[in-house]
């Protein structure tokens, strides 16, 4: 990593190189990424109830979890 940017600046500079691309991976992504949906889940199951609250609704169970564009949306069986 230390000699990455005079590198790939070099390459650029270089007749017929016209992109350069670069892919970098963590050792440890699965496991950060599980922990992250832990959080993001708490998260959401707060939010929700925060929602039925404010609706004068509880929320009995979860059915279902869907992950859209970086949001957890919750659909759950609702008590009126």
């Amino acid at each position: 990593m230390k000699i990455y940017s005079k590198l790939t600046n070099e390459l650029m500079d270089s007749n017929n190189v016209e992109d350069i691309e670069s892919y970098f991976d963590f050792s440890k992504k699965d496991e950060i990424e599980v922990e992250l949906i832990k959080e993001a889940s708490k998260k959401a199951k707060q939010k929700a109830k925060n929602m039925a609250l404010g609706l004068g609704v509880k929320i009995n169970s979860v059915f279902a979890l869907d992950h859209i564009a970086k949001c957890t949306l919750m659909l759950a069986d609702i008590n009126y």
